[in-house]
C-alpha cells in the first residue's frame, strides 16, 4: 500500500495517524517534500511545537498581524545547522504560514526573500 498527501506519497503514519507524529519523525525524514506535507497535516502550530522553535525577531506588518522569524533550537540533522522559518498571517483569509527561509537577522528580511526581494525593495502598498 501506498499513501499520499495531495500527490506526494508520505509514511501511512502521517495519514493514518498525524496526531502522532513526533519531532523525531520530522528531525529523521530526509525528504524535505515529506517534511513540507507534514508540516500540511499536522498544521503550523503543531509543527513549530514539536521543533521547538525559538524566536529571533517580530514586527507588526501593515494589517496589524505580528510576523515572527524563528529558528530551531537545534542543528537540522540533513544541513548540519539550525532551519529558519518567518511565521506571517495572510491578510486575506487569517491563515499562519511558517515559511522556510535561509539563516536571516530580521523578520523583514525574511519577509522580503519569500517575495525574491531584500529588505529595501520589499515595500507593499497593499496586501491581499
Amino acid at each position: 500500500r501506498l499513501w499520499y498527501w495531495h500527490g506526494t506519497c508520505v509514511p501511512q503514519k502521517l495519514i493514518k495517524a498525524p496526531y502522532s507524529i513526533t519531532r523525531e519523525d520530522i528531525i529523521n525524514e530526509k525528504n524535505v517534500e515529506i517534511r513540507r506535507c507534514i508540516m500540511e497535516k499536522i498544521g503550523s502550530e503543531r509543527f513549530s511545537e514539536l521543533l521547538g522553535l525559538q524566536e529571533i525577531d517580530s514586527d507588526t506588518d501593515h494589517q496589524g498581524n505580528i510576523s515572527i522569524l524563528y529558528k530551531t533550537k537545534e542543528k537540522d540533522n540533513l544541513i548540519n545547522r539550525s532551519l529558519y522559518f518567518a511565521r506571517v498571517i495572510c491578510p486575506s483569509t487569517g491563515r499562519k504560514y511558517y515559511l522556510s527561509v535561509p539563516r536571516m537577522r530580521s523578520v523583514w528580511d525574511a519577509v522580503a526573500y519569500t517575495f525574491n526581494k531584500d529588505k529595501e525593495s520589499y515595500k507593499p502598498m497593499v496586501e491581499t
